[in-house]
């Protein structure tokens, strides 16, 4: 028995579903890509309308390749909450914590490297032993 095939009866129907779809999917597609995924379901020249009409409302954005045309979705948006004032009090408190921690830290290196810089670099006094203990191991 052969396939029947079903198409979308009304211009309303197609097009919310041609948005649906989209929206789905969320990934760039041809008119005969969409076309192709839908088994037909719409016909070319109306699916053409529908996405031309989509794109006009901000619904879909296209690029266009050589002669190819991909459309797809909108970015889709998740509403974020402003934050309330006892969040922005806990995240400001926060940054300054780590602010005070930062800048003990770098307080406490700059501390350290003196103190290595004291340590390591040769003194006068370290000089005036060195060459006496080579002048008499020298000698001896």
């Amino acid at each position: 028995m052969p396939s029947v095939k079903t198409t979308l009866r009304s211009e309303v129907e197609a097009r919310s579903f041609i948005r649906d779809y989209m929206k789905a999917q969320y990934r760039p597609y041809s008119t005969t890509d969409i076309q192709l995924n839908l088994h037909n379901q719409i016909t070319k020249s109306k699916l053409a309308a529908i996405l031309d009409s989509l794109l006009e409302e901000g619904e879909l954005i296209v690029k266009t390749v050589g002669k190819t045309s991909y459309y797809c979705y909108k970015e889709l948006f998740q509403a974020q909450e402003e934050p309330c004032d006892e969040d922005k009090r806990e995240i400001e408190d926060h940054l300054a914590r780590v602010h005070s921690e930062i800048e003990s830290l770098t307080t406490g290196t700059s501390v350290c490297h003196e103190l290595l810089l004291y340590l390591f670099l040769p003194s006068p006094l370290f000089y005036l032993i060195l060459t006496s203990y080579l002048f008499e191991s020298w000698h001896s």
